[in-house]
């Protein structure tokens, strides 16, 4: 009987550690990521590419740099009952990586629609996170 009330308590004080799991404060904000979306404006094609360039490329540079450090630092020891238990930090993770790869398909677009406006406010949402990553 002393055996089960042990047993209860331990389950107990295990399941509320598992469940009040804090998430870190760069995954909880890159986990809630709204992308905007901007409708391309017809511009002088000839003036306005090398500034969706550029953009573009910071743009990829900053994704790119947030996603390594994601999986770098909370990915490493991550298991697959992790990634689907909706509580766990890793599933957050794996959230915020999707909605990067979002960011980065949108990027594409813009690039692709020669979007600087577009490319700009992708470039606005992620500044936040550059002093981050370095």
């Amino acid at each position: 009987m002393k055996y089960l009330k042990v047993a209860a308590v331990l389950t107990c004080v295990v399941l509320i550690n598992a469940c009040s799991q804090t998430t870190p404060d760069l995954v909880a904000r890159l986990s809630k990521l709204q992308i905007p979306v901007v409708r391309p404006v017809a511009v002088n094609d000839s003036t306005s590419r090398p500034t969706a360039t550029s953009l573009y490329k910071k743009n990829v540079a900053g994704i790119n740099k947030l996603t390594a450090l994601l999986k770098e630092q909370y990915l490493s020891n991550a298991n697959s009952k992790d990634i689907f238990d909706v509580h766990s930090v890793s599933h957050q993770v794996y959230i915020s990586l999707t909605n990067l790869e979002e960011a980065s398909l949108i990027n594409e677009q813009y690039y692709n629609e020669n979007n600087t406006a577009g490319l700009m406010k992708l470039q606005e949402m992620l500044q936040p996170y550059a002093e981050v990553t370095g």
